[in-house]
């Protein structure tokens, strides 16, 4: 289940932070504004559960305009697989 020397208590702690997330991301979704806006807030949400200090999402729509989100991440990285 979890990882080994894991509590029980660490564990459900855990699951919390990724409902809370989850719950949150969902506020995000209902309200809206920008895309943007929505992957930013998913991108901190993740770096929160997995407790990571980086992290980006890239998302690549032919045709339209790029979104590239980044943190903690260098300059010379985000450029990178495109």
């Amino acid at each position: 289940m979890g990882t080994e020397g894991e509590s029980g208590q660490d564990r459900y702690q855990k699951k919390i932070m990724e409902l809370d997330m989850i719950w949150r991301i969902n506020e995000q979704i209902m309200s809206f504004e920008s895309l943007e806006t929505l992957l930013k807030a998913i991108l901190k949400a993740s770096l929160e559960v997995m407790e990571a200090t980086s992290g980006s999402i890239m998302l690549n729509r032919p045709a339209r305009q790029r979104y590239h989100g980044y943190k903690g991440v260098s300059r010379s990285a985000q450029g990178r697989g495109e």
